[in-house]
């Protein structure tokens, strides 16, 4: 499924994404403490290195925002805790001129309060975003460098 992405010309939707991949039904798994429930998880694992990481990586230099946003629609509904996933997702709406909902990932990517400021503030990638005025905000709440 994830290389059927990476080959895509239209990436799906990330609801259909999820679906497609079995996420909510390994999650269902993954609570189970037997050895389904750990094999669930670490299909988890596995899916959420490839979505908010290496899969990603590659789909960001190649400048296909909408597919990197359809993967890392599928790392945050795995981890929604985690920040990276919502920062990379807040940097590929900002470069898709998705100001709005740029933003709106940057907020869940500073929620977690382990983000230090100096790295929206020097990033290319959100400097779409830098006059929208939830910005301002969300930057002056992170820890100074």
């Amino acid at each position: 499924m994830l290389e059927e992405l990476r080959q895509s010309e239209v990436p799906p939707l990330v609801k259909q994404f999820l679906r497609d991949l079995g996420i909510g039904a390994l999650e269902r798994k993954a609570r189970r403490q037997d050895w389904k429930g750990t094999t669930a998880r670490r299909l988890l694992a596995t899916v959420f290195a490839d979505t908010s990481f290496y899969l990603t990586r590659d789909l960001l230099e190649q400048k296909r925002w909408n597919h990197a946003a359809a993967a890392l629609g599928v790392a945050t509904a795995i981890r929604p805790e985690d920040p990276g996933p919502w920062y990379n997702l807040a940097c590929a709406y900002s470069s898709m001129g998705r100001v709005d909902d740029a933003v709106e990932a940057l907020a869940k990517a500073c929620a977690s309060g382990r983000l230090r400021r100096e790295l929206p503030e020097n990033d290319p990638d959100l400097e779409a975003v830098r006059d929208h005025p939830g910005y301002r905000r969300l930057v002056e709440s992170l820890s100074p460098p």
